[in-house]
């Protein structure tokens, strides 16, 4: 038997498309604890770990997006989450709609540091499911209800 069906049978593998986070020469392990082994196949970076560890970091990259959420519903007020009025998930993240002033759209630049620590988020949340990664990110005027802007990712 050889390692890639030994690497297979002991370990759940999470398979991140070239492109997604650079290129797959690029891709670094910043997790050793949970990342067993990481292969380049192809295109593709695969990542093994035991279900446990897949488990943890599926509840993590999820926490993460609560607490923003939290934080803009309970009307944090600095430079990370007073720009948002609101912000709504859809079922696996696919969709991120952000509810903000058309003045903050326009004339905040954290929106679009916000914008990027979400969107890798809800993507290493969609990979480690097993899921092929796709996000729209919306924002919304929380006085109009009309769309200010949308990005397709990715």
């Amino acid at each position: 038997m050889g390692k890639n069906e030994q690497m297979t049978l002991l370990y759940v593998t999470v398979t991140i498309p070239n492109g997604i986070f650079g290129t797959s020469a690029q891709y670094k392990n910043h997790d050793p604890k949970r990342i067993q082994h990481v292969e380049i196949i192809g295109d593709e970076v695969h990542l093994y770990m035991t279900k446990e560890h897949r488990e943890q970091a599926i509840a993590e990259f999820e926490s993460y997006l609560t607490l923003f959420q939290q934080q803009v519903d309970v009307g944090e007020i600095d430079l990370l989450y007073g720009a948002y009025e609101k912000i709504d998930y859809d079922e696996h993240y696919r969709i991120i709609r952000c509810y903000v002033t058309a003045e903050q759209y326009f004339n905040c630049g954290f929106l679009a540091i916000n914008e990027t620590e979400l969107v890798i988020d809800a993507m290493y949340y969609q990979l480690y499911k097993g899921l092929t990664p796709s996000i729209t990110f919306e924002y919304i005027d929380v006085e109009t209800n009309a769309q200010l802007g949308q990005i397709q990712y990715p």
